[in-house]
């Protein structure tokens, strides 16, 4: 789970940053998503809210 959060991270810093961040389990996304992949949360939020 660790490695897959950094690995996340990684690549939504190269791609620009994050935008959208699960308030479940804090996975970051450049889209704004209805599911969370990583938990299966519906709480996907702008990341700098």
């Amino acid at each position: 789970m660790v490695l897959d959060r950094i690995k996340q991270l990684t690549k939504t810093t190269e791609n620009g940053g994050i935008d959208y961040e699960c308030q479940e389990c804090e996975a970051g996304y450049e889209m704004r998503r209805q599911v969370c992949p990583e938990c299966g949360g519906y709480r996907i939020e702008r990341a700098d809210w």
